[in-house]
């Protein structure tokens, strides 16, 4: 049995999908709530709940949740020990790891925020299922990374959504380049009709994408050095 397949099942036994589709289907019936509220699909408010609820809280958190449950909880229990002591590398284990993880917060995430605009009526639906995919992504890899480092990683997670992602970049603009959201925008925008109603972000292409690439790379050799760390300790 391969790593991954040991790290899907891990996702996908017992109450865990109920748990990770919790979020994404939340938001899915905020979506249509709105949407009957409205009386109707408004395009406008459509794109500006996906932008500022979708993207940038529900999928992140999903993403956390899938990182927690592919790794995290092995971590802090230390059975990745018995995965680590077997001959396949470490950087194998991650990268098996991760592909999971970041394969599936990204189908959760290009689902969710895809189908809140959907529900509600914007005319930039691809737009947002390349959001959500890309947000997807890079939240997997990054909080994966904070798994491998961390116990009670959900608590630290969710922190760093609303203390720097909420409101730091908020309340500093120039920032925005650190911003894994933002970055998810400035992608985003390249998928959208030039006339959209809804600014999305200031952050230019160039800059989001190197961002991601950024996080991805990051989030892999910082989840690498813990688990290197982690097999060491174990064994001194």
């Amino acid at each position: 049995m391969t790593i991954a397949t040991m790290t899907w099942r891990a996702l996908s036994r017992g109450l865990r999908p109920l748990l990770l589709l919790a979020l994404p289907v939340g938001g899915l019936l905020l979506a249509l709530l709105l949407r009957v509220v409205a009386e109707g699909g408004d395009p406008v408010l459509a794109d500006q709940v996906v932008r500022d609820l979708g993207t940038s809280v529900v999928v992140p958190l999903t993403a956390l949740l899938v990182a927690v449950n592919g790794l995290g909880n092995e971590v802090d229990d230390s059975s990745v020990v018995h995965v680590l002591a077997t001959p396949t590398s470490r950087a194998s284990v991650l990268a098996q790891k991760m592909l999971v993880v970041c394969g599936v917060s990204a189908l959760l995430g290009a689902l969710t925020a895809g189908g809140m605009a959907g529900v509600m009526g914007s005319e930039e639906v691809t737009s947002w299922v390349v959001a959500g995919a890309v947000s997807g992504l890079a939240n997997g890899a990054v909080f994966t990374a904070l798994s491998a480092w961390v116990k009670h990683a959900v608590m630290i997670g969710a922190l760093y959504l609303v203390l720097w992602e909420g409101m730091l970049i908020g309340l500093a603009p120039r920032a925005r380049f650190l911003s894994l959201h933002h970055a998810s925008m400035a992608v985003a925008e390249q998928f959208r009709d030039a006339r959209a109603s809804v600014d999305l972000t200031d952050l230019s292409a160039t800059g989001g994408v190197m961002v991601l690439v950024v996080a991805l790379l990051l989030g892999f050799v910082l989840a690498w050095w813990a688990l290197r760390r982690m097999r060491l300790a174990k064994g001194s």
